[in-house]
This record gives structure tokens, sequence and C-alpha cells, in this order.
């Protein structure tokens, strides 16, 4: 399985997916892609056992975060925040140890091998540095988010420095019952966001938080009706702005017959999409992600993000 993918993975450009890259590039000027891919499962159920090894594939549901440090000075600024659509890949093995990790916007796998292995838990997994390293975690059962962080040399309006990309995808197991959805579902976990304003150096005292409200699963009305998810998303942006931000996504969509879901999203000035899967076997838990971009006070602002709930 990982196989394939890295093959299909091996011939795709830093372009092609808008994912931060080297070369000389205005901060900002990669948002969101549009239209909207609706993320898929793994094929089959998958135990996601950091202790044990297991290998995955997901497609639609990676988001790459960078940030910019100039040789200049060496103060960190955000650079860009997006979704990266495609397949994206996970294979953990023991006996030796190694992770690889496949991207759609890298044109080769990355692999750490068991000398990079850390701390290793039922639920996190880390590896390598802080400034090419890796993370799995998984919150509860049934989705599995990994992250890879690394360096490279670039220049941003004529300035040379470093960017820092922080790459994440997430697998998830498909829902399986087939009986129909009786109820209305609620999902509790955190939210995670990540973005502000291209340019800006308060990454040190950035206060940027996110939580996700009256999210609910609904059946349809009728049975002929789809079922639905709703919720809307609120993001907090407080610390050294003079005017706090305050950003809302709401958005009430269907849910297509493999659990995935997608929406555009043009709210007070905000523009991009929300996405996600319900996920596990008996619908157990559900995968939110969101990309907007939108101006506040002549500035563009991006935001990304994810949520992880269980029922």
């Amino acid at each position: 399985m990982l196989g394939r993918a890295i093959r299909g993975l091996a011939v795709a450009a830093c372009a092609l997916a808008l994912a931060a890259c080297g070369g000389d590039d205005t901060p900002g000027s990669r948002v969101i892609a549009t239209p909207t891919p609706t993320p898929t499962p793994t094929t089959s159920v998958i135990d996601f056992d950091l202790r044990a090894g297991f290998e995955a594939e997901s497609e639609n549901t990676a988001i790459s975060v960078s940030n910019f440090r100039p040789a200049a000075d060496g103060i960190r600024r955000f650079d860009t925040a997006t979704r990266v659509d495609g397949v994206t890949a996970v294979s953990l093995r023991y006996s030796p140890a190694r992770l690889t990790l496949a991207f759609p916007d890298l044109s080769s796998p990355v692999q750490f091998a068991s000398t990079a292995f850390g701390t290793t838990s039922d639920t996190r997994l880390v590896v390598g540095r802080t400034d090419f390293g890796a993370v799995l975690d998984i919150p509860f059962d049934h989705v599995l988010r990994a992250s890879y962080t690394s360096e490279e040399n670039a220049s941003r309006n004529g300035a040379a420095g470093i960017v820092e990309t922080r790459r994440t995808a997430f697998f998830f197991n498909p829902v399986t019952t087939q009986s129909d959805l009786a109820e209305t579902i609620t999902y509790a976990g955190d939210t995670s966001v990540s973005g502000g304003v291209p340019g800006d150096t308060r990454l040190s005292t950035q206060r940027l938080s996110a939580r996700t409200v009256n999210l609910q699963l609904r059946p349809g009305g009728r049975p002929s009706d789809d079922d639905r998810i709703a919720a809307t998303i609120s993001i907090s942006e407080s610390q050294g702005i003079t005017t706090p931000r305050s950003v809302s996504i709401p958005f009430d969509t269907a849910i297509s017959a493999n659990g995935s879901f997608a929406q555009e999203i043009d709210h007070r000035g905000y523009t991009g999409t929300v996405y996600g899967s319900v996920a596990g076997p008996d619908r157990q838990e559900v995968l939110i992600l969101f990309a907007v971009s939108g101006e506040d006070l002549g500035q563009t602002v991006i935001y990304v993000g994810n949520f992880i709930g269980s029922r």
C-alpha cells in the first residue's frame, strides 16, 4: 500500500500543492486551494498501534504551516498556511525501527531510522529533532495525526533565510456500520489552529486559540435525506494586536456515503473550506479540517486547523 503511494508521490513537485517551498516568494501569496476534494479514509480498519507498527494511506487530509527566519536578523515570521491535497502515507515498522512519511508536495518520502526514535507511548511517538523530525499522536482510537517538521534555505522579497515548515497529515478509519443514524451524535475534543498575518513577528507572544461549538451529527429528516454535520469554529487572536481578532466559521453540510463532507466557506469576509469525515466503524469519532483566509484592517489573514472529537 505504502509503495504505491510513494511511487505516485515521487513525481510531485512543490509548486503543485501550494506548500511552503524554497525560492523567492511573497509571504501570504499562497492561500487556499479550491475546489474542495473530500477526504478519503484508509480502505480497512487499522489498529494505529505505535508500539507494534502499521501502514496507512489517506487522501486530501494534509495541511502545511510555514515560518520564515531571515539570515539578517534571525527573527521568525509567519510565512503561510494552506491545505495540501493528494495522497499521504505513513509506515511504522520495527525490527529494525523505521518511520516513513510521504506527502503529496514532497518529491520523495521522508525516512527516520531507529537511531532517531525518541519517546514512545501508547498515544504518542516522537522521532528526530525539532528542526527535522516527526510526531505521531492518537487522541482517541480511530484518527492518527502525523506531523513532520523540516527546514530549507529560501528567500522572501530578496532576503535570504530559512523556511521552517510543519506538514501534518491525518489518517482515519472508515465507517463500516450499515445501520442508519438513528439519533443525533455530539462529539467532544480539542481544536488546533495556526496562522495569522504573513510577515508577523509575534510568533513567540501570539495568543491564538480556537474551539468548535455546537457540533452535531444528525440524521436526515426523511429516510431518503442525507445525514448532516454542523458546528461553528471560533478563532480568537488577541496578544500583540491593537484590536483583538475574532473569526467565526459556521458550517452545516451533508455527509456522503463514505462519511466524508466538505463545504465552501464565505462568511463575514473570510473564505475557504471546512472538510473532514466521520471516523471509526460505528461513527465513534470525527475529523474536521479547515482552511480560511480574509482581510482585516487591510492585512491578509490566513488560518488552518483541525478538530478531532470522540462521542
